[in-house]
């Protein structure tokens, strides 16, 4: 744009008649509507490609067209054209090459973008303050003369203030709850509309529609489980950050330890938006429990995790494997480096009890002592908090909401996971009344099972890890091998 000011008496003439001859034809001069995208350094030598930011760079006719526009039918046109015509460009070592078509007209840089947002957030604008109009909500009263304050919105920030009215609150949430339902039935309504404008018959199940591109289905999404793992990922940071102010403030309103992981607290059931984070509205309680029980420690030094508490070795915490060990401990509470001593080089494990233990309890010592064999502690390595349903250990919105299981889906099947190994085997068992298509189904089941197995074994003693994509075909190979047959039939 200096560019455009500095030269005006060269181009201003020529510029204007761009500008203005978009106006009158809704039509975009070549290349007018293209993007360039580069890496930008964050500092001065920079050498790595994390040491790189991209950016977008839309060009200046482009720009003052976008920021001049009106409302009305020639105004939708206008965007019509500068949505549809919009095109990419990377810059390889300055030097463009050529450009694509992009399949979402917005993009990063795009002076238009805030406008569009601007029209759908107004709709939420327009609900809170009819629902004050209306009394259903009481806004916030503010200063002497009593101004009336029930929400502020800037770009995609909206905050909602209230009196701390139980009714009011309640009436929020249900206005929330009525914009995400009706997000979904626009969703529906995009999905199975036909060409004369009517509602068509669903082709498929809506939980098809909703599931990740990863499960084979459609990857619309869920809007109030996004919801929820957004909610989650604040158990994460809670987790994962050491002592930042607004994690000080939280745990001082609602008496919680900055030192303890969420899972292992009494959680608040009252109160303001902390404690919506703490309940997670899972209908599934053990959905719920199996999403928590994937913020786990892994073990470096152990002078973070506690021993019995936290969850850190497979199976969940040791204080729910091993109830009666954990309630004649004098432990409890204690961190894993508080449980042992360096021997040398090596490791050595010193519990502490109440009292003698009775022989059945000395059987449970060493059960503990056999589940406790894999770990390996490391004086130069911090603990560390990681999401176990992701490869790196980084909890995401994404991971929170894939489900995976590439046999069943072959044959048609939605299935989750049961809690148990016992419920898993029974599930599979149970799937069908025909012996033939029973024992085929079990051949599966122990085909994936061994694969995993194998998997595990290379992870830990060659520290090699394998992608799904392969450890899924080996599970076939394996099925075809034992039966000799392909488990589809192609």
């Amino acid at each position: 744009m200096n560019f455009i000011k500095n030269c005006w008496k060269e181009i201003g003439m020529e510029f204007t008649a761009v500008v203005m001859g978009f106006f009158q034809s809704a039509t975009l001069p070549t290349d007018a509507n293209i993007t360039w995208v580069t890496l930008v350094p964050k500092f001065i030598r920079a050498k790595e490609i994390k040491d790189f930011r991209l950016i977008n760079m839309v060009g200046c006719v482009y720009k003052v067209i976008s920021k001049k526009m009106g409302f009305g039918h020639r105004w939708r046109t206008w965007v019509k054209e500068c949505v549809s015509t919009a095109t990419m460009s990377v810059l390889v070592n300055g030097s463009p090459s050529k450009p694509f078509n992009m399949e979402r007209g917005l993009r990063q840089g795009d002076p238009l973008s805030p406008l569009l947002f601007v029209l759908v957030v107004d709709v939420l604008h327009r609900m809170l303050g009819k629902a004050v109009k209306n009394g259903r909500i009481a806004p916030l009263l503010v200063g002497g003369d009593c101004i009336e304050l029930s929400h502020l919105q800037f770009a995609d920030d909206t905050i909602l203030f209230c009196p701390p009215e139980t009714e009011t609150i309640v009436n929020y949430k249900r206005l929330l709850r009525a914009v995400a339902d009706k997000l979904i039935a626009l969703q529906r309504s995009f999905m199975w509309c036909k060409e004369d404008g009517n509602y068509g018959i669903p082709l498929v199940k809506w939980e098809v529609v909703q599931a990740s591109k990863k499960a084979g289905d459609l990857g619309v999404g869920d809007a109030v489980l996004r919801n929820t793992a957004l909610l989650f990922k604040w158990w994460w940071r809670f987790s994962k950050e050491d002592f930042p102010l607004w994690k000080k403030i939280v745990c001082s309103c609602n008496r919680l330890n900055l030192h303890v992981m969420l899972a292992n607290q009494n959680l608040p059931v009252k109160g303001g938006p902390w404690k919506d984070i703490c309940q997670l509205n899972v209908k599934e309680q053990r959905v719920k429990e199996k999403m928590i029980s994937g913020l786990a420690m892994e073990v470096g030094n152990g002078r973070r995790t506690l021993f019995w508490e936290d969850n850190w070795v497979q199976g969940g915490p040791l204080k729910a494997i091993f109830p009666r060990l954990f309630s004649i401990s004098n432990q409890q509470g204690s961190v894993i480096r508080e449980c042992g001593f360096w021997d040398g080089l090596h490791w050595v494990w010193n519990f502490q009890w109440r009292r003698d233990l009775f022989q059945w309890e000395l059987e449970l010592v060493h059960h503990l002592h056999e589940r406790l064999r894999p770990v390996k502690l490391s004086n130069g390595r911090e603990d560390n908090v990681v999401w176990k349903f992701d490869h790196k250990g980084i909890f995401s919105t994404n991971s929170f909401l894939q489900v995976w299981c590439a046999w069943l889906k072959a044959w048609d099947r939605d299935w989750t996971i049961p809690g148990t190994m016992k419920e898993l085997f029974e599930s599979w068992t149970t799937m069908h009344s025909r012996k033939e298509t029973q024992k085929t189904w079990l051949t599966g089941f122990f085909a994936v099972i061994w694969n995993a197995w194998l998997e595990r074994n290379v992870r830990i003693f060659k520290n090699k890890e394998t992608g799904v994509d392969i450890i899924k075909r080996k599970t076939f190979l394996s099925y075809k091998e034992w039966t000799d047959s392909d488990p589809f039939g192609c």
